[in-house]
């Protein structure tokens, strides 16, 4: 079956000692080996096609099929996600206490908003201090001010109960915005 390369995305996923997460006994090489760029600590980005009620991980054979580059691909696949964004409502809701933020927009795309840059810069120059950011789940994405240590523990135990309760858990990893990309958050 032919991809169709209107219907590939780049998502973020987590993957552990290198296989997919939740299913380290699998081990898939050479052409049916899927697209898996490391994006930042535990987060990868892989591109997949939408078929409907699933995603369909595009694989070596695919690019070379399409006759196409990673980049020729990646830049498709952005063009993709940034149209398929466009059609859906990104919403940014205060938590009940107001000290953190969650990002939906539907889909499962929550967490791939992790890579939309416009977002965090508009959202960097709304907080006093550094924003950080969570993706515990695919559907998760939540974002404090780093100097606010209630809002840190606020976002942390966010990311503890939703980790505890996910179908299909993503990171514990807490991120911080550097302007242009995220690097691991340390606390001071």
């Amino acid at each position: 079956m032919q991809l169709d390369i209107s219907a590939v995305l780049p998502l973020i996923r987590s993957f552990g000692a290198g296989q997919p997460a939740g299913n380290a006994s699998i081990e898939i090489d050479g052409e049916s080996a899927p697209l898996v760029k490391p994006y930042i600590d535990d987060l990868h980005i892989v591109y997949v096609a939408d078929v409907g009620s699933a995603y369909r991980y595009v694989n070596r054979g695919d690019l070379q099929r399409l006759e196409l580059t990673l980049e020729e691909l990646d830049a498709k696949a952005w063009s993709n996600f940034l149209s398929r964004c466009r059609d859906l409502a990104l919403r940014i809701t205060p938590t009940q206490s107001g000290l953190s933020h969650i990002i939906t927009i539907g889909e499962n795309l929550e967490a791939s908003l992790l890579m939309y840059e416009p977002l965090w810069v508009n959202l960097a120059g709304r907080v006093e201090g550094r924003l950080v950011a969570a993706c515990p789940a695919r559907d998760v994405l939540v974002c404090c001010d780093a100097d606010n240590p209630a809002a840190i523990q606020e976002l942390r135990d966010g990311v503890e109960r939703v980790w505890a309760h996910a179908d299909k858990p993503l990171s514990r990893t807490l991120l911080e915005w550097m302007g242009d990309g995220w690097l691991p958050f340390e606390d001071d």
